[in-house]
């Protein structure tokens, strides 16, 4: 019936058998319709596991090690983790650990993050306060609940953004900055997307001492296609360094124009590197300013 409602909806690229309800001959026998039905479409169930009736690998939670051991297997079928990095509370913290192995695999495809919305209800207590109702908050004392296993998003019920989503965007960033001799300006620009040419960012630069913003520009986004990498220099003064002072050079890539999402100035991607100039504070001067 689902397959026969949504066919001809171009959103639809993956057909799945279910999320979390066993196996068997049922589902192997779904498979086998599905593929006969429409066979332009690829089919997941998580719970088949590696055998034949799913197109692609899709188990939850699965460590990075199995990633890795099944990256170098050289199987056929995609991983795709099905859920992963749990985002309850103050979590996502090794989603970079997970992606550092991704990207060195075409195998590896991604994966869905569990999940994106806190599922709260807006309520108020006797004294007037607001707060997002959950799980136990319903009914009596003794009322069955999930507790707070519904209070797992990456925002609130309200969307607003909760820390962790900075964590995420950071790690999904496709554009990435990497040292060649920073001392001098250099550096790599990767573009990881799949259709966009660099060109159509702008690229802002600051020099910092400390927090101070010692210098700063400007530049267009160099001309780089999709899964290419160039090498860019900044045009920043040399630097004479002070005595316990850090130097660091960030990066901002932003949108030139807007579009129908996202408007003009908007940060898709950022980088910070730490400058090769800092010089300890001698102890004659720390004696000096102590006195």
């Amino acid at each position: 019936r689902m397959v026969e409602r949504d066919k001809n909806h171009a959103c639809v690229i993956i057909w799945s058998l279910g999320n979390e309800a066993g196996d068997g001959i049922n589902f192997e026998a779904t498979y086998n319709w599905i593929k006969g039905r429409d066979p332009s479409r690829p089919v997941q169930y998580e719970m088949a596991d590696l055998r034949p009736h799913t197109d692609i690998f899709c188990p939850m939670y699965a460590r990075i090690h199995i990633l890795r051991d099944y990256a170098s297997q050289k199987r056929t079928r995609p991983l795709i983790l099905c859920e992963y990095a749990h985002a309850m509370g103050n979590s996502v913290g090794n989603l970079k650990d997970y992606w550092d192995v991704i990207y060195q695999h075409p195998q590896l495809q991604g994966g869905f993050i569990w999940d994106w919305v806190d599922q709260g209800i807006l309520a108020e207590t006797e004294e007037g306060k607001k707060f997002w109702a959950y799980g136990g908050d319903f009914g009596p004392e003794d009322t069955p609940s999930s507790g707070n296993f519904c209070i797992n998003g990456l925002v609130f019920p309200d969307r607003k953004l909760h820390p962790s989503i900075w964590e995420v965007k950071k790690v999904y960033q496709n554009i990435t900055a990497s040292e060649v001799d920073i001392g001098s300006g250099k550096i790599k620009i990767t573009n990881r997307y799949d259709f966009l040419n660099l060109n159509r960012f702008d690229v802002l630069w600051e020099l910092k001492a400390d927090a101070t913003v010692l210098t700063e520009g400007k530049i267009a986004g160099p001309d780089i296609k999709p899964h290419k990498s160039k090498l860019l220099t900044l045009p920043f003064p040399e630097i004479t360094p002070e005595y316990g002072v850090e130097y660091f050079l960030d990066l901002s890539f932003r949108t030139r124009e807007k579009t129908e999402l996202i408007p003009a100035e908007h940060e898709v991607a950022w980088e910070q590197f730490k400058l090769p100039y800092y010089k300890p504070k001698l102890l004659t001067e720390i004696a000096r300013a102590a006195k």
